[in-house]
């Protein structure tokens, strides 16, 4: 699942026009941020001139328009300085347990 996250994320950025950057998508301390977890908006916004939030609601809606070729995460929302936290839906941990 990470892997498609970071694939939807890359493939954002390149839509956005933005140059391919490293960045993490990590299991956050504390599940109440969501399953995985991103700093992307926060490592571009300083290479854009941009407000990580502001960069952060971009990727996020973007995300969300693409949500239904990846039905496995329910909810998306941005948080903090500019996280964007991901919630896995009961069919990916159904999927996994079979």
């Amino acid at each position: 699942m990470k892997e498609k996250i970071e694939n939807q994320i890359k493939e954002v950025l390149k839509n956005l026009g933005i140059e391919e950057v490293s960045f993490a998508v990590e299991h956050p301390e504390n599940f109440v941020n969501g399953d995985y977890s991103t700093n992307i908006a926060m490592v571009c916004a300083k290479k854009i001139g941009k407000n990580p939030k502001e960069l952060a609601e971009q990727i996020m809606t973007t995300l969300r328009q693409a949500q239904g070729e990846n039905p496995l995460i329910q909810e998306i929302q941005v948080a903090g300085a500019g996280f964007i936290n991901f919630y896995l839906s009961r069919e990916f941990f159904t999927e996994s347990i079979n």
